[in-house]
């Protein structure tokens, strides 16, 4: 008996131990409301404000929800100026629409410990007459036990008497209440987007500034919602911010005027000056000859973004990657045979790089073989070849160039023995087919084409050309036919035409001498006339004589000479005239 009630002893005193070594709080806290004024009119407005009585309890959290009519008084503004609460979960919101205000905000170590500690500042404006009644739909107070105990005791509200305005001009001249200001709006040159990391150790951040605001606050803080705590007064229209360290920051800045601080305005900012460390680089050379990189990278800040490859000094490829530690294995295009210096840049996101070197020995990608086609088609066919690639199902180029022509381009895909088939469009005109722009012409009516490949990586690089497979391409029947008739025209034409020529030229030159003749004729004729007319007037002249003759032969007889005169005149005439017509008509007969 005396054992157990040792026992419970031991237990009574454990118990009492805790309860002294763990701290204990009664429901102390107090939050309560305060008014500037107890009556108003309307359209009148008035200051409230949130305090918290810790009494004597330190604390580092308060929330809550404040109602008010929303028939009687609407919101104009919240600010947490000169709150003894630094820290927010989020920013003090209102509705005008459901009455209502709601606060989360907290002190850090060692908490706050007072007895009017202001959490924010409310400007209400009046609407009608009546009571407005501003009281805690909720409201906890949190001590700074580690544990977060609520030590809540009383939540005070206040009321406001609102009066009809009477319009009477024996009371003194009302003073309109100044606007709080809107909160700033920041911006940087150096660093203009919140969401883009940048290797930036200074910035000058700026913001528009009202001409009513006497006071700015800025901060650089951690934490996105903080409130600025150092004071510019003068206010000041920006900062320059130095030594920015590496991390996701946060600028806060606020105004105050007259009627008191303007909600805080946060600016994030990410900072990364840092290069990626632990870059390795390994190669390996792939069934498929070509060489894989294992790449390794770490960057704590802001992350390795991309990889960028370089062969003998020359930038091949950009490799996109994320995360703070990356491992990648980059497959390379197809390089030269032979050593190749390999450098490797690792990149953040703010650009900030580091870079290793390898040596490696490239092979050479093996070139695909042609093994079936046809030594001969006729112009208008088709050719269907078939070849073998080292590489099972992958690319093969296929390069078709007749002669005079540019090559045209085919892909098809290997089966997984590597055997690929290939048929070309209808080969309708004569010419030659390469892969690069070589004519072979072995006569004028029979022409090569030319067929060859090219093994295809699966990053697109090709490889050596093989060796050109040459098909004749020959004319049709009719096609030749034409060719033969073309030829014996190209004999016959000349002769036609020199014949043709000699024609025209006699029967021009008959044309020409018909004309002669023509005028030869008309000038004989012409003659004949003329020699007739003077003929006939040498008669008429020898006939004068003889009748003078005449008439001496009747006074005299006539002397034996002039008988013979006048015998030989009238014989002479007649056989002139006759002569010279004979003459006349034996010419246009005979010599015309």
């Amino acid at each position: 008996m005396n054992q157990g009630r040792l026992i419970q002893y031991k237990y009574v005193f454990l118990g009492l131990i805790v309860f002294l070594c763990v701290p204990y709080y009664t429901e102390a806290a107090t939050l309560f409301i305060q008014n500037s004024k107890s009556t108003i009119s309307e359209n009148d407005t008035v200051t409230t404000s949130i305090f918290v009585n810790s009494e004597n309890v330190s604390i580092n959290n308060t929330e809550g929800v404040v109602s008010f009519p929303s028939d009687l008084l609407s919101v104009q503004s919240v600010s947490t100026a000169g709150s003894v609460l630094p820290l927010w979960v989020e920013n003090p919101s209102f509705s005008n629409t459901d009455g209502i205000i709601n606060f989360n905000g907290g002190v850090p170590n060692p908490g706050y410990n007072g007895s009017s500690g202001k959490i924010l500042t409310i400007v209400f404006k009046a609407k009608r007459a009546g009571s407005a009644t501003i009281s805690f739909n909720s409201g906890t107070v949190r001590a700074n036990d580690g544990m977060g105990t609520d030590v809540t005791s009383t939540k005070s509200p206040a009321t406001i008497t609102i009066q009809d305005y009477t319009g009477t001009t024996n009371s003194a001249p009302t003073t309109l209440t100044e606007d709080i200001p809107l909160p700033p709006v920041i911006t940087s040159a150096q660093i203009p987007t919140s969401d883009t990391w940048y290797s930036q150790t200074s910035a000058t951040f700026k913001w528009n500034l009202p001409k009513n605001v006497d006071t700015v606050q800025v901060l650089l803080g951690k934490f996105p919602n903080s409130i600025p705590t150092i004071s510019y007064s003068p206010a000041i229209a920006q900062k320059t911010i130095d030594d920015l360290p590496d991390g996701v920051w946060y600028i806060h800045a606020r105004f105050k005027n007259g009627a008191g601080w303007s909600n805080t305005s946060h600016y994030k900012i990410k900072i990364d000056n840092t290069a990626p460390k632990n870059l390795t680089l390994n190669s390996e050379i792939k069934n498929n000859d070509l060489i894989s990189l294992n790449v390794t990278a770490t960057d704590s800040t802001s992350g390795v973004v991309k990889y960028v490859v370089f062969v003998d000094d020359e930038k091949i490829m950009d490799y996109p990657t994320t995360g703070n530690e990356s491992s990648e294995s980059i497959l390379l295009p197809a390089l030269q045979p032979g050593k190749r210096k390999i450098t490797v840049r690792a990149f953040d996101a703010a650009n900030n790089s580091i870079e290793e070197n390898t040596t490696v020995n490239a092979p050479e990608i093996k070139t695909p073989k042609i093994i079936e086609f046809p030594e001969s088609i006729t112009s208008g066919e088709r050719i269907s070849i078939k070849g073998v690639t080292p590489y099972p199902k992958s690319e093969v180029v296929i390069w078709v160039q007749e002669a005079d022509k540019e090559p045209v381009r085919y892909q098809v895909s290997a089966d997984e023995r590597g055997i690929f088939a290939f048929t070309t469009n209808y080969i309708k005109s004569e010419g030659l087919i390469s892969i690069w722009s070589q004519a072979l012409v072995t006569n004028s009516n029979t022409k090569q084409v030319a067929i060859w490949t090219q093994a295809m990586t699966n990053n697109g690089v090709l490889s050596i050309p093989s060796e050109k497979a040459f098909v004749m391409v020959k004319p049709t029947p009719f096609t030749k036919l034409s060719a033969n008739a073309l030829h014996i025209l190209s004999l016959l034409i000349p002769i036609v035409a020199v014949l043709l020529g000699l024609v025209l030229l006699a029967y021009y030159i008959i044309l020409r001498i018909r004309k002669i003749r023509r005028q030869i004729v008309d000038d004989l004729n012409e003659t004949d006339l003329e020699l007739h007319a003077i003929l006939s007037e040498l008669r008429k002249d020898i006939e004068v004589h003889l009748r003078l003759l005449e008439k001496t032969k009747s006074k005299r007889q006539l002397t034996n000479e002039e008988n013979t005169i006048i015998d030989h005149f009238n014989e002479y005439s007649e056989k002139a005239e006759e002569y010279l017509t004979k003459r006349i008509k034996h010419i246009e007969k005979n010599d015309l």
